[in-house]
């Protein structure tokens, strides 16, 4: 399936991988910034809910002392004050229910706050019960002290929890410091602890204790600090306190309940310093939270799209200079692979590898431009060389025909000096035949030796003629000798042009493998031509000292044939002595008749020697036939590389 994909696609998909990680990364970093932006979102109004909650909480631990003392005085104590803490205490809960539209609230704040009108009702009444108001009170302000609980739940890092827990748990140790007061002002106001109450009251203080020992411990060192400076006085409440545990039985602690109340106030309002300080910090820790988040989500989101963008951006540019990059070699190759164009280059951009690439197909591209330009080149000297050739074996064919002629005729005069050496051996033997007739027939010595004379005249007249076709063969021997040294000069020449073509062709290297071929069979014929022209020398050298030898025993017989003649007409002056003159001529014809046969084995000899040559010229006219034909077929390649390398589109050589 990869082997399908185009360059773009296999791009994209090697893209797909990293981009899709990065989406994945950028939005599981906003996901979580956005929670975390959420859970401040959330925290905010919570922590704003659990500090008007502990507001409250604070008058109504106040509002809880003074009807304690109400009470505990049966009326007598706190009636003023205690209307004016309900006016307070209404103004702070106005200010609680403008924060119980937060979707944490579960709606049981707002039971419990319901239940506060009842609480107040039964304090007013005729005969309250001390303890089921303090628990009123009580319940009361733990549902709103919870809140402060559900808020740390919402926490999601240590420091956050940290000083939520901090602070719910400074939260309930105040609490029960209002519960402490509101104990002591029955006491207090009764002068005794009632059944139960002191127990109670040290319950509380133990859970005091234990509270602030968890604020301390999970409180920051500038919180403990806040609490050592607002707390650091709070020695009357001390004493105060101690007199209770020491006449816990007795009673009789001769003490204002309203005094104590007083005291335990300011020693509270220290704490709800302390607390609203906490609270400011808390609400100031929560706010930044909550900028912090949302300003890591919008960084996360807008750092995640913009890298995202960049990368895709930055991806999709590459591409499309990668695929750019391509396309532009692609249609480099295509223009010289299908128009054979190597008239223009390939367009290099940048300094990359593609840029590097293009320069290479640019070189590449320049020296297969300078080889078909030398190809070119080659393939017309090549041309001119191969019809230069065909015409030099042309002439050499002429001329061999021509020599081939010369030695036909040579062949025939041969043939015809051998006739009439036979016809001389002839009549010789049949002069020494007459000879030894004319002895027999002394008395027709007349007619014979008539007869004789004119047999010694035709054979001079053969000698004659016989010589003259030996000096035309030895001229044409010498024709040949020419013709010879031509054919030599020819061949050397040819050798000389097939080792040109060969190195050439060599130059041209897979395109003139054809045409190193052809030089090579040239070569290789022209060679040959030396080899037998060098033979036909040899030949020919024989031929003339044949010939030569052939024109003196002709000589030699012409002359004894006028000197027969002479002596026959003697012999017919002087018939008396005929008979021996007819000796003489009977010698004479003897000595004729060896020449003769001398002559004839000479004449058979340059027979021979002619016709080999004549079959050496026409070895020798075949060999130039095929070097015409290969020259033929030379010229016909040197014309199909010309045309192939037509089809090219070449840049010139400046």
């Amino acid at each position: 399936m990869k082997k399908h994909l185009t360059l773009g696609q296999k791009l994209a998909i090697s893209l797909l991988l990293p981009l899709v990680a990065l989406l994945g990364f950028g939005g599981i970093t906003s996901w979580q910034a956005w929670q975390a932006m959420e859970r401040a979102t959330a925290m905010t109004p919570m922590v704003a809910l659990s500090v008007a909650g502990s507001n409250l909480a604070h008058e109504l631990q106040k509002e809880r002392g003074m009807s304690a003392g109400f009470i505990g005085s049966g009326g007598r104590q706190f009636a003023s004050e205690l209307q004016a803490q309900r006016r307070h205490s209404d103004r702070v809960l106005a200010e609680l229910k403008a924060h119980l539209g937060n979707p944490h609230d579960t709606g049981a704040t707002q039971l419990a706050l319901h239940g506060l009108q009842q609480l107040r009702t039964q304090v007013d009444g005729n005969r309250p019960q001390l303890g089921a108001v303090v628990d009123g009170y009580t319940g009361l302000i733990r549902q709103l002290l919870t809140l402060m609980d559900e808020a740390v739940t919402l926490a999601h890092d240590g420091n956050t929890a940290a000083r939520l827990a901090a602070y719910s748990a400074f939260l309930q140790s105040k609490e029960r410091m209002g519960l402490i007061r509101a104990v002591l002002s029955n006491a207090f106001g009764a002068d005794r602890f009632a059944p139960g109450l002191y127990r109670h009251f040290i319950t509380l203080q133990a859970e005091q204790a234990i509270y602030l020992e968890r604020f301390s411990r999970l409180a920051s060192p500038a919180w403990r600090e806040l609490y050592r400076q607002q707390t650091g006085s709070s020695t009357e409440v001390a004493q105060l306190l101690q007199l209770a545990h020491d006449r816990a039985d007795s009673g009789g602690f001769n003490q204002n309940a309203t005094h104590w109340f007083g005291i335990a106030t300011r020693h509270i309002n220290q704490l709800k310093t302390v607390e609203d300080g906490l609270a400011n910090s808390l609400e100031q820790h929560v706010l930044q939270l909550h900028q912090g988040a949302t300003t890591r989500f919008w960084l996360s989101l807008v750092c995640s799209v913009v890298v995202l963008a960049v990368t895709l951006a930055l991806s999709l540019r590459l591409m499309r200079g990668i695929r750019h990059g391509v396309h532009t070699l692609h249609q480099g190759m295509l223009r010289i692979t299908q128009n054979n164009d190597f008239t223009q280059d390939v367009p290099v951009q940048g300094s990359d590898e593609l840029a590097e690439l293009a320069e290479s197909l640019n070189a590449m591209q320049h020296h297969l431009n300078e080889l078909l330009l030398g190809v070119n080149q080659a393939s017309r000297r090549l041309f001119g060389n191969a019809d230069h050739t065909q015409d030099s074996v042309q002439k050499v064919r002429l001329h061999i025909e021509h020599g081939t002629g010369q030695v036909e005729l040579v062949v025939s005069a041969t043939t015809e000096m051998a006739a009439t050496v036979a016809e001389i051996a002839r009549h010789a033997s049949d002069t020494f035949g007459a000879a030894n007739d004319s002895i027999l027939r002394a008395e027709e010595g007349d007619h014979d030796v008539d007869d004789t004379i004119a047999a010694i005249e035709e054979v001079a007249l053969a000698l004659n003629e016989g010589e003259r076709r030996v000096q035309e063969v030895a001229q044409h021997t010498r024709d040949v000798e020419h013709c010879l040294t031509t054919i030599k000069q020819i061949s050397e020449r040819t050798n000389l042009l097939a080792l040109n073509a060969a190195i050439e062709a060599a130059r041209a290297g897979e395109s003139g493998r054809g045409f190193a071929v052809v030089a090579d069979e040239v070569r290789a014929l022209a060679m040959q031509t030396q080899h037998t022209a060098a033979e036909i020398d040899d030949m020919l050298v024989r031929l003339r000292e044949g010939v030569e030898s052939a024109v003196a025993a002709m000589s030699t017989g012409r002359e004894k044939a006028g000197y027969s003649v002479e002596e026959a007409r003697k012999a017919g002056v002087e018939l008396t002595t005929i008979v021996g003159e007819i000796r003489k001529v009977n010698a004479m014809s003897e000595q004729v008749a060896t020449a003769t046969e001398e002559q004839r084995t000479v004449t058979d000899d340059i027979q021979h020697n002619v016709i080999l040559i004549r079959d050496g010229y026409q070895a020798t006219l075949d060999i130039a036939g095929q070097l015409q034909q290969q020259g033929e077929a030379l010229s016909d390649l040197a014309v199909q590389l010309e045309q192939r390398l037509a089809q090219f589109r070449l840049r010139q050589s400046p």
